[in-house]
């Protein structure tokens, strides 16, 4: 594979990613799972291939991943991959409500509420 490389080299690898696959199994332990990862390549516009598990499952469902499992046709599969690859206001939109800002709005929502005096906003 690749040899150890910075941030922004890791970025580059990734933007020529044909798919990014996400498998994990489907157990107690991944039920709760959000993976980082979805996030990170669907921020550069990467299609996704994952295993249903999790908060995957939701979005196997929702059309926005590709599901995978043992017995796919796995040409099938490539064949319709771009097609979720994101771009343009997808894209710009899928970013904007997944930054940290916009992640953590309603929790600094929920403390202004409970500190409405606190001038820092910090609690």
């Amino acid at each position: 594979m690749l040899p150890e490389c910075s941030l922004s080299e890791a970025i580059q690898h990734t933007l020529k990613f044909a798919v990014g696959l996400i498998p994990f199994k489907k157990n107690r332990l991944t039920k709760s799972v959000d993976p980082i990862k979805f996030y990170e390549m669907r921020a550069l516009g990467v299609p996704i291939w994952s295993t249903s598990f999790g908060t995957m499952e939701d979005r196997i469902k929702a059309g926005d991943v590709l599901g995978i499992s043992s017995g796919c046709d796995w040409e099938a599969l490539y064949g319709r991959s771009n097609q979720f690859r994101l771009r343009g206001k997808e894209l710009d939109r899928f970013r904007s409500e997944n930054d940290w800002s916009s992640r953590f709005k309603p929790l600094n929502e929920l403390f202004k509420k409970f500190h409405p005096d606190d001038p820092s906003g910090r609690y």
